[in-house]
Order: structure tokens, then sequence, then C-alpha cells
């Protein structure tokens, strides 16, 4: 007749086997279960001679996710993973919070983070098979399943846009000049697959990510809504003037073009860490001494866009004013008074080196 404690013996004996990978990339769900499943317990009869199997059942079962396969932290459900089905499925689903980083040529990506699945089992043999139903204690296993979870690509750009709310009418888009990202196509369908890969995570519960789905669709839809669109791949830009955004078109002036220079109105920043210093003068400069006849000093306003890894967006839809709202509101800071407003006066711009993500 088996005991408890023969029950304690085979949970321990369990292990916990993925359904399919355990190299988890964007959006990806890994499924697992027990092994073996059902399980069986080997017991003799009363003479000991003849080995027979006594099937059993599972019980209970509470999931738990761990920092690492040595670590005792717990990770905390829909902050670091999400589980669909819940942690008390006999075969549960679970997605994790990847970290987020923005492609470079001279940085590697960050490591993958490695959690690790474990779990607590109950288990019971089946009614009428032995004169007594038995059951285990709750027990923990010993052994847990480590799993990789793939970072992020986040690709960093600033979009200037000529109207405000990024309106249709003309974009530059600037890039990093370590960025892998060189022609438009490539942005485009790069901030298309980080929105699919951000929409599968939210619909599955990781909340963290709702609030960056928006701004990625939004960015993404004005940017190909444009008429004219223009990238560069650079750090700096000294003279806005260089940059022809609309060539040759007629009006009541007759034929002109629309260079970047004091023509911007609206603006947005993605990618994890990134910070760009903007001014209204040439050179980034906040101001220049003119020497005339009687010598005098222009001074022009500057201000700085700056994300993180948890807010990897900054939105201006307008910059008539002397301090520009942004979208978090933390993330423009203005460090130089404008002439007048920001609006239609920027000039000069600049990509900062920022530290590692935290």
């Amino acid at each position: 007749m088996p005991t408890t404690a023969d029950l304690n013996t085979l949970v321990e004996s369990l292990r916990i086997e993925p359904v399919g990978s355990t190299v988890l990339y964007p959006g990806q769900n890994l499924q697992v279960k027990l092994a073996p499943d059902p399980a069986t317990l080997s017991v003799s009869d009363l003479s000991g001679a003849i080995p027979v199997e006594v099937p059993v059942k599972l019980k209970e079962i509470t999931w738990q996710i761990f920092l690492d396969a040595a670590s005792a932290s717990e990770l905390i459900i829909d902050k670091d993973y999400a589980a669909p089905f819940g942690v008390n499925a006999p075969h549960p689903t679970f997605a994790f919070d990847p970290d987020l980083f923005s492609p470079s040529l001279d940085d590697p990506p960050p490591s993958p983070k490695s959690p690790a699945i474990g779990a607590v089992v109950k288990l019971s043999t089946l009614p009428g098979v032995l004169p007594n139903v038995i059951e285990s204690d709750k027990v923990r296993l010993p052994v847990r399943l480590p799993i990789q979870v793939m970072p992020l690509p986040f690709p960093a750009v600033l979009a200037l846009f000529l109207h405000t709310n990024f309106d249709r009418g003309a974009v530059l888009l600037v890039v990093p000049g370590d960025s892998r990202i060189v022609t438009v196509e490539k942005l485009t369908d790069s901030l298309e697959e980080l929105r699919s890969t951000l929409s599968a995570l939210n619909s599955i519960g990781l909340t963290k990510f709702s609030g960056i789905l928006g701004p990625v669709q939004t960015v993404l839809t004005k940017i190909e809504s444009q008429p004219h669109i223009h990238i560069r791949v650079t750090n700096q830009i000294r003279n806005l003037n260089h940059i022809t955004l609309i060539d040759k078109f007629w009006d009541l002036f007759g034929w002109r073009s629309i260079e970047a220079d004091d023509e911007l109105s609206s603006l947005a920043l993605l990618g994890a860490s990134q910070k760009v210093e903007l001014f209204e003068l040439k050179g980034w400069a906040t101001e220049v001494s003119i020497p005339w006849f009687v010598p005098f000093t222009v001074r022009g306003g500057e201000f700085t866009l700056e994300t993180n890894a948890d807010k990897p967006y900054s939105l201006v839809r307008d910059l008539r004013s002397k301090n520009p709202a942004s979208d978090p509101s933390d993330t423009l800071k203005v460090t130089a008074p404008p002439s007048g407003d920001f609006n239609d006066s920027l000039s000069s711009l600049r990509f900062v080196p920022t530290g590692p993500l935290s």
C-alpha cells in the first residue's frame, strides 16, 4: 500500500518540460507541462513480489517564476511575465517581459534574460484503485526549467515633421550614426515588426507595453502618410538649411523649395535610452557674437528630448510654445529659452551619448 511519503518521492522525481523551444523571442509564448504526465507510481503488492503501477492524478499545482535557476527571488506577474491561463493550470502558457534595446553597429545587444520555471505540486491516487485515496503533501519540485528571453529591438529615430501634430506634409528622419537602419524602408519595416510584437505582448497581459504601443503606432502611421520623406544617418546636423524637405514647388511666390531650417513644427523620438539636443541656432550654439559696427550677441533656445528603457518614446505634437508639451511629460527639458517660441525655429541638432540601460 503506497503512502504519502511514496507520493512525495514521486513528486520530487517529476520534471518540467517545455512544449517547444525554451528560447523565447518577443511575443512568443512558452507552454510547459509536467513529465511524466500522467504520472504513475511503482509499488508492490503486500507480498512485495509483484510490482504494479498505481495511476495518480494532479491534485494541485502552483507554478512559480524565478529570476534565474538558482535565485530565491520570484518575478511579479503582470509586470515581469503574463500567464493568460493562470498559474494553477496543468499546462500553462507564459510570456515574459523582454529588455528593450536600440540596435547599434558599435554595441552588442544585451544578454538574454534567464528566468526559470518551478512548481509546487500535490498528487493523489485515483478513486477506486486502492482501498483509500492517498495524497502527497504540497512538494516543491527540486529542479527548475531555465529559459532564455531574447531582448526586443526598438529602433532609434528622431522624426521631425513640417507641420504640427505630425500632419501630412514632409518629415525628416534622423537615426544615430551607428544605427543598423540606413533606409526609410528598413525603418518602417522595423517599426512595423516592433508594433506587431508590442501588440502581441499587450494582448496576452503584459500591461507594461500598453503605453508604448500607441505612440509607436502613431509615429509609424504618420511617417508612412507623408508625401515627402527624407532620412539621414548621423549623430549631428550642424545646419538644417542644407536639407531640402520639399523641392521646387509652385505657390504665389513662384518656384521655391522648403528646407528643414526654421520650418519644423512637431517631432517624435523613439528608442531605448536616447537623448537629443535641438537648437534654434546653427552649429549647436545658444549664443553667437556678431562682429558688426557695434558688436552684438544673438541668443537662441535649446531643449533636450530623452528616453529610457521604461519610456522609450517622446512625442511633441506642437512646438508653438516656449516650453512645448511632451508625452511623457518629463521627456522634454528646455535648457535655454527661445527668442520667441520653438515653432519654425530649429536649425541644428545632435544625439548625445547616454549610459547603459537601467
